[in-house]
């Protein structure tokens, strides 16, 4: 059974920009925090037709993130630190 305590968090975000020519690109996140665990998953896509012949650009990416904090030797680890 999980337990959400009261720091747990949980965000969305997400931009849009559109362009006259046809040009637009997409942009957003989903984080959050559990425990001692935070998380972000982050995509962007992008088109553009170009202004002249043969100069058309599509691109695409996506990316995921974790951090954990940990008990080392006795020793807490802060927030934020990588393992």
């Amino acid at each position: 059974m999980a337990v959400c305590s009261s720091a747990d968090r949980l965000g969305l975000s997400s931009t849009t920009e559109y362009l006259s020519r046809g040009a637009w690109s997409e942009r957003g996140a989903q984080y959050g925090t559990f425990d001692n665990t935070a998380y972000s998953l982050e995509a962007f896509y992008r088109t553009d037709p170009g202004q002249w012949p043969n100069t058309i650009l599509k691109n695409a990416t996506c990316e995921l993130k974790f951090k954990a904090a940990t008990h080392t030797s006795g020793q807490r680890l802060r927030r934020g630190h990588l393992l």
